[in-house]
């Protein structure tokens, strides 16, 4: 998990084997059609792939792992969780 500015969180989520180079070129395009994407909803993921510097939208996802995958360390569960608006 990355924050706006591409810097990697300390906090992993199901996945492993990323590192701090993956800023793409129009890095910020993608967040900006990311959020124009999530702007209706309270909580989405938005799958976008980026081939060759083309943004390509896969899916929106609103219920993440099924729900079941838990953050490591685990106090990050609660720090997403706070910032629902339920």
């Amino acid at each position: 998990m990355f924050d706006p500015e591409w810097n990697l969180l300390p906090v992993r989520y199901g996945y492993d084997g990323f590192d701090n180079d993956v800023e793409p070129e129009n890095g910020e395009e993608l967040i900006s059609a990311a959020e124009r994407l999530a702007a209706p909803f309270e909580f989405v993921r938005v799958d976008l792939y980026n081939v060759d510097g083309r943004i390509i939208f896969s899916e929106l996802t609103f219920h993440s792992g099924g729900g079941l995958i838990p953050f490591e360390p685990k106090e990050y569960d609660r720090k997403f969780g706070q910032m629902l608006g339920l």
